[in-house]
């Protein structure tokens, strides 16, 4: 209902990590066919850093648009936006110019997108509220949502690689993570920014109610020797704010299909008009 239940800085710009791949999913669903063979080009493949995370896809791959998404969403694979950039656009330029439109659309207004994938750009900005409009538009999209609540998903052999077995990495989903996990999270996309700090956009459901939360810039809290995480940032704050709302709110039917709300008197005519909600 894009009711807003809490908010905090929500309009502060900061860097969106991987929640970028959010708004390159919805655009190649409305776009694109998930049916679509796409084929993997050395032009998009070699922009994408080796250290990234990627699905490992080969020039001249070919793989469907659908499992190319599964790679986006839930492996976070950064080869895979730009695989799938230009086969909806022709070039990542081009695709970008359509995240941008697309996000002024849905009425994002700090919000400047410069690559597919949301690898470090000193340019590329969003807000907490901007993401939480692009999550909603995507909830209500059923493919998106079936890619975005996944926790596993297995792909076929292609014609250049076995069997892909994906797995998401948010911890939310996982029911041996006793720090974090939470049964309500049906779906989510974590990112970490160039500076360290992570980012999570979740959809949550609880008694009827889905929530979406953002959590962007937290910090990670960490042992003596630097390393070893005693808290991952964005999880438990996350958590707490799915408290808040399942707890402190409920969604109730006001109006039902069929129901007259006003029955109006037409001047010259036969009989009245009945109102009631579509």
């Amino acid at each position: 209902s894009q009711t807003l239940m809490y908010a905090w800085e929500a309009d502060k710009q900061m860097y969106p990590a991987s929640l970028v791949k959010i708004m390159t999913a919805l655009i190649a669903i409305e776009k694109g066919k998930l049916e679509d063979i796409v084929v993997a080009s050395d032009t998009a493949l070699s922009s994408v850093p080796a250290d990234a995370v990627s699905a490992k896809l080969q020039v001249g791959e070919q793989m469907s648009l659908k499992d190319l998404l599964y790679c986006l969403l839930v492996g976070s694979a950064n080869d895979a936006a730009i695989v799938i950039a230009e086969h909806i656009s022709g070039d990542q330029t081009d695709f970008v110019s359509l995240m941008n439109e697309y996000a002024q659309e849905i009425g994002c207004t700090a919000t400047n997108f410069v690559n597919a994938h949301g690898l470090h750009d000193e340019a590329q900005l969003t807000t907490a509220r901007d993401v939480a409009r692009i999550l909603d538009k995507g909830m209500k999209n059923e493919e998106f949502r079936k890619i975005f609540t996944a926790k596993t998903h297995r792909i076929e052999a292609t014609n250049m690689s076995d069997i892909r077995k994906l797995e998401t990495s948010n911890n939310m989903f996982d029911s041996a993570s006793k720090l974090y996990y939470d049964p309500r999270a049906i779906g989510g996309r974590t990112g970490v920014t160039q500076d360290g700090k992570r980012c999570i956009a979740t959809a949550a459901e609880s008694n009827g109610m889905l929530l979406i939360s953002v959590v962007m810039g937290s910090e990670s809290v960490y042992q003596e020797d630097g390393y070893s995480a005693i808290s991952v940032g964005g999880y438990k704050e996350t958590t707490s704010l799915l408290n808040a709302g399942f707890g402190g709110y409920k969604t109730v039917q006001i109006m039902y299909a069929n129901q007259a709300m006003e029955q109006c008197k037409i001047a010259n005519g036969d009989c009245d008009l009945v109102v009631g909600p579509k």
